[in-house]
């Protein structure tokens, strides 16, 4: 019993000596940005960075207002210490979304930085990567008229493409997942500033966790047939019909994909083979065949399924020639050996030179479209 009292007045001593924080009190940063840092005369100072932090809060009549703060250090730890002393809130990373690096800094790999906000306890898993094409620090300090929280705005654009397969996620543990996977590169989101407002531009390619170079939005959804199954998402493909030789176009809806790759072996070599199963509805198309339900749609489908062909190899020979292997098939090599074998192997060193095959097979479910 006088155990039982002794920890009830140890808990409210304890309870008395924390101190309330008022919510006015937190600046709840919930976007930075990271971009090398520039000498007026514009080149990059060596090892300095310039970091910036959105932190919103609601104004009169409950409209959002943002308050950016910027400073120059050389690490992420000493710039959070500098611009704490810009504000009188005290700085929380609790409702930490998007963390912006330029695209500049991240060519001389961003896991140094990243790691200290991985290690956070107060950072959530939920926190988004994304690369701007150009500065990351004009990008989010930038006015925007006619939006409110640019955070807010990277967040919605980026899951909202992700549904419909334009790009990938860009969450924290994905990009940790594959840094440390020897088997594969890690992808992220990269998205631009054009005057007052931000776009999707694409999906960043990494080696490591240097950036190499970019996958443009227009070929966002062949590239993601090459890594992984999907379903939902649009697709046109430009093609030359057999039979006439002219040039037409077919844009496929309802899209449902299927990847696998096999590794061969040969002598100490391996060949890969990436098979792609694309079905869907054909939604518009400006062709010469007369498409109907009761005709078979074989014709039309060789000729696309050439032409996409043609198109994701030639995606495959860019990632070698960048040396990103984006789309892990290191992975299956990999899984084609022995641990040891696979060691010895050097994947890295032989991957651009590696024969990658890539076979395609087009099936249209249905011609539910009206012809142009």
């Amino acid at each position: 019993m006088v155990r039982r009292g002794f920890m009830l007045l140890l808990l409210l001593l304890l309870t008395g000596c924390i101190k309330e924080q008022k919510l006015e009190d937190l600046g709840m940063v919930n976007s930075a940005a990271i971009d090398a840092a520039e000498q007026e005369d514009g080149t990059t100072k060596s090892k300095k960075i310039t970091v910036a932090v959105a932190i919103p809060r609601i104004g009169p009549g409950g409209q959002t207002l943002v308050t950016n703060l910027q400073t120059e250090s050389e690490s992420t730890k000493e710039a959070r210490r500098k611009l704490s002393l810009k504000t009188s809130q005290i700085l929380v990373s609790g409702q930490l979304q998007n963390l912006i690096f330029g695209n500049e800094l991240a060519a001389t790999g961003i896991w140094k930085y990243l790691d200290s906000y991985r290690r956070d306890y107060s950072v959530g898993e939920k926190i988004r990567i994304v690369i701007a094409n150009g500065s990351a620090v004009k990008l989010l300090t930038h006015q925007y008229p006619g939006i409110p929280s640019i955070s807010d705005h990277i967040s919605a654009l980026v899951e909202q493409e992700g549904k419909i397969n334009e790009v990938p996620p860009g969450g924290l543990y994905e990009f940790v997942r594959d840094y440390y996977d020897d088997g594969i590169d890690p992808i992220l989101p990269i998205i631009a500033q054009e005057k007052d407002y931000v776009e999707i531009d694409g999906i960043a390619l990494f080696s490591g966790d240097s950036y190499k170079g970019k996958m443009g939005s227009d070929q966002a959804v062949q590239f993601l047939m090459l890594l992984k199954n999907i379903k939902n998402g649009e697709l046109l493909i430009k093609f030359t019909n057999s039979v006439t030789g002219s040039q037409e176009r077919a844009m496929l809806s309802q899209l449902i994909t299927k990847r696998s790759i096999s590794v061969n072996k040969a002598g100490s070599s391996q060949k890969v083979t990436l098979n792609v199963r694309v079905s869907g509805v054909i939604l518009e198309y400006d062709g010469k065949q007369h498409l109907e339900k009761d005709n078979p749609f074989t014709q039309l489908e060789q000729d696309m399924s050439k032409s996409l062909r043609e198109e994701l190899q030639l995606i495959v020979t860019r990632l070698q020639s960048l040396g990103t292997d984006s789309l892990g098939v290191g992975i299956a090599v990999r899984n084609s050996m022995s641990y040891e074998d696979w060691k010895r192997l050097d994947w890295k060193t032989i991957y651009p030179e590696v024969p990658v095959k890539v076979n395609v097979q087009i099936k249209v479910r249905d011609a539910g479209m009206i012809e142009s």
